[in-house]
């Protein structure tokens, strides 16, 4: 069965396969199954309560950790899309491709290019497609302008700039979640500005992808360097954050993606640093980054993605996910207790010269939401 399910995810004809990579596959299959069939053993018996545990999910397909395979089973379709994820990148990734930028015409504050959805990931046993919501037939890439304000950007860089003093960072890539254990760090109006910010994204791609209710599974902002400091807070000197990826291959409640940049490219703040959406008819799409340039897509295979390597400056952007599953929400991004508008009436211009406190060091060690995703790098 293992030979077979490899087989079929690498039946692309012309592809070829390394031996280990076939002999890993096949071990981490065996291994799962045979802890699946264990498991069904053990509920036949009354003891699969015990066997299971906490990690089980109920019969309302309630996914109690999230984002974690709760079931060999589970762990089995990770696999398998882990493999197919490998595939795509393997078809679709390699030199001397035809380069096409995709921007807003000028005059205009919006733009959308429609692609084929692919395959359908994880519906055995994260979640089924949700009606009227999970991306199925067309699928969508959209830019939106001016989502920020130039003055909004230079206030949250400067915020972020001073807040991420101290967090762990791969290489040149530092991240931290935009949760309330940040506003300490970041200074309460960066902090406030950033969920500002955070709002506006999500309502953005509600509106430009037609969906009436979603939910954010995942954001981060992550600030990715070309010259960065071999110091006490590096983790991985070599990470490399410009593998192409499938978001939804690595976090499966991950139905739309969003990127909110904080500053510009193509020479002002950095140089390197462009999106490309990677693509099967041997053409990459290009985004610049621009501070309040918005982009948004569906997070499957249709939309394998890279951020390319940052050779100059530093580079800002907000990361979001949502998902369609109110059950994979996850709990401490929620924005609920934002929503009241900072009632100072602060000049966001203003902002970049206030203090931010420090506090314990965070980010990328201290919290993992959407955290997967940092082995493989932000748009």
């Amino acid at each position: 069965e293992a030979r077979e399910v490899f087989d079929a995810l690498h039946s692309t004809p012309g592809s070829a396969v390394d031996q280990s990579t076939r002999d890993w596959f096949e071990e981490r299959y065996v291994i799962l199954a045979l802890e699946d069939a264990t498991r069904r053993i053990l509920e036949g018996t009354g003891l699969g309560e015990a066997a299971v545990g906490a990690s089980r999910v109920d019969e309302g397909g309630e996914v109690r950790k999230k984002d974690a395979p709760v079931t060999p089973g589970a762990a089995l379709e990770q696999l398998e899309v882990q493999a197919l994820q490998s595939e795509v990148v393997e078809q679709r990734h390699y030199p001397g491709k035809t380069q096409e930028d995709l921007a807003v015409p000028p005059g205009r504050r919006n733009s959308t290019w429609g692609v084929a959805c692919d395959r359908t990931l994880y519906a055995r046993h994260w979640y089924p497609p949700v009606a009227g919501c999970s991306p199925a037939g067309e699928c969508f890439r959209r830019l939106r302008e001016a989502v920020l304000e130039p003055e909004e950007c230079a206030a949250l860089v400067a915020g972020l700039e001073r807040g991420m003093v101290g967090l762990f960072h791969q290489g040149g890539s530092t991240s931290l979640v935009p949760d309330d254990t940040v506003q300490q760090r970041l200074g309460g109006s960066v902090f406030r500005l950033l969920q500002d910010a955070r709002r506006r994204v999500a309502a953005a791609v509600q509106a430009d992808h037609g969906v009436h209710e979603l939910y954010e599974s995942g954001s981060l902002v992550t600030r990715l360097q070309a010259d960065f400091p071999d110091d006490m807070w590096e983790v991985n000197h070599s990470h490399i954050y410009w593998n192409p990826h499938v978001d939804k291959a690595n976090i499966p409640s991950y139905d739309f993606s969003a990127l909110l940049y904080l500053n510009d490219g193509r020479g002002k703040h950095f140089e390197g640093g462009d999106f490309a959406f990677v693509d099967a008819d041997g053409t990459d799409r290009v985004v610049a980054p621009a501070c309040g340039r918005l982009l948004s897509f569906s997070s499957g295979l249709e939309n394998l993605h890279h951020v390319r390597q940052l050779s100059h400056g530093t580079r800002f952007v907000l990361a979001m996910w949502f998902t369609c599953s109110k059950d994979h929400a996850h709990e401490s991004l929620t924005l609920a207790h934002h929503e009241e508008r900072d009632g100072n009436g602060e000049d966001p211009a203003a902002l970049r010269d206030q203090p931010a406190a420090p506090s314990p060091s965070t980010g990328l060690l201290g919290s993992w939401s959407g955290g997967f995703l940092s082995l493989f790098g932000f748009g």
